[in-house]
């Protein structure tokens, strides 16, 4: 399956559906179908091909869902870039993925404008004004309402890339995790069924696009015919407001990093607030204080609470239901995805984790926790032969243990 076929497929039973909002703007997904058709007809129109990197340069916004579904339709694939992140940062991911086209908005693009690929095509989602730029093309979103929204749809197959997230490069120069469609569609739609995700739920987006939480968040609301609530950065900034958000839009299903939950307990005034409607709580990408995490059990005692790992590399590969009346000191990571198959590596011995937990033994296993299957990213950019991958086996680098209950738990990077 093709990750934007989900949107095709969820559109007729949903057309007049609110597919996401933020803040003020929302879009129906009938809306959205036909608004990513047109932008994708621009592109196939204009030399977009199959594989070509389309790099998406905006603050979140319903332009940038835009963007995801329609660079997929056209069968190229997106390469999100953090909105925030210094110039010199944007620079490098641009040469790096050398992109045929980047959208944005013109304040933004004029930071970069000088230093794009030639025949770089620009998508301006707002008024040109006085931009100048000479080494391509440039659409302004007048321009893209133009096209019709039927396009001769590009023969992608799901081995096919669909993304590409760059790392942080805190190790380094940022390196781009390439994620094919079959990669991430095999986690959305194990998703989709196993936290039974109801047409018109709405689902928070809190991650930035260019952080693979937003998978999640996008495509298996998408597949479920639910509403994302895209939160801008900016409303983080105050646990509160962010605590107050989550009530008014009626989230019932929430996603983000723990510390996000942390300052919310610290200084959102939870007690204050009804959270009925949020049935779902997880987290991923840190390890979470326990002694905050019971406290917000406590605080919305009805939701169920998952704690979801997984690097970049392999999206989430384990998942573990919080007990909420005996949260241990040290919470797992929990069990396989039955997507994928997981072996501990020990001192070159090689320690199957089998997913029928009848067949575990008693004894403890230590070892570097190394992840097998679909959902593993095809490569990094620019380095086929990366070291990290041996015959489809990511070595992630994390030390975990293998308790008697067959739970896992991370030990250390």
């Amino acid at each position: 399956m093709l990750l934007h076929n989900i949107l095709l497929h969820s559109v007729d039973k949903n057309r007049e559906q609110l597919a996401a909002s933020c803040l003020d703007s929302t879009i129906t997904y009938g809306e959205l179908d036909d608004l990513t058709s047109r932008l994708c007809n621009c592109f196939i129109n204009n030399g977009i091909k199959l594989g070509d990197r389309v790099c998406i340069y905006l603050d979140k916004s319903i332009n940038s869902l835009i963007s995801i579904f329609a660079i997929l339709k056209a069968g190229a694939v997106y390469v999100p870039l953090d909105a925030s992140a210094p110039v010199n940062r944007i620079t490098t991911i641009i040469n790096d993925s050398n992109p045929v086209a980047i959208l944005s908005t013109s304040s933004k693009v004029i930071t970069i404008v000088d230093k794009l690929p030639k025949n770089c095509m620009l998508v301006i989602f707002d008024e040109v004004s006085s931009l100048k730029y000479q080494n391509g093309v440039i659409f302004q979103w007048k321009d893209i309402l133009e096209y019709d929204r039927s396009y001769d749809i590009p023969k992608v197959i799901e081995t096919d890339p669909a993304y590409i997230l760059y790392t942080s490069g805190s190790t380094g120069v940022p390196k781009g995790v390439v994620v094919s469609h079959r990669a991430s569609y095999v986690f959305v739609e194990w998703a989709y069924n196993e936290f039974k995700l109801l047409p018109g739920e709405i689902v928070s987006n809190h991650a930035p696009l260019h952080f693979d939480l937003s998978i999640f968040d996008i495509f298996t609301t998408i597949m479920s015919g639910g509403t994302i609530v895209l939160i801008p950065p900016e409303v983080s900034l105050f646990p509160y407001n962010l605590a107050s958000l989550i009530v008014k839009s009626k989230i019932n299903v929430w996603y983000s990093v723990p510390s996000i939950l942390v300052k919310m307990v610290l200084y959102g005034k939870l007690e204050q607030l009804d959270f009925s409607n949020l049935r779902l709580v997880l987290f991923a990408g840190e390890v979470f204080p326990t002694k905050y995490l019971k406290k917000l059990t406590k605080i919305i005692p009805h939701a169920l609470f998952y704690n979801l790992y997984g690097p970049t590399e392999t999206n989430v590969c384990t998942y573990y239901k919080v007990d909420k009346d005996n949260i241990r000191d040290r919470l797992p990571i929990g069990k396989s995805c039955p997507y994928n198959r997981l072996v501990l590596l020990n001192n070159n011995r090689i320690i199957n984790i089998e997913n029928d937990q009848t067949n575990f033994k008693t004894d403890v296993i230590e070892g570097e926790l190394c992840v097998q299957g679909p959902n593993v990213m095809s490569m990094y950019w620019g380095n086929e032969n990366n070291n990290k991958l041996e015959k489809g086996l990511y070595y992630t680098g994390d030390w975990v243990k293998r308790g008697v209950d067959g739970d896992l738990i991370y030990l250390s990077r």
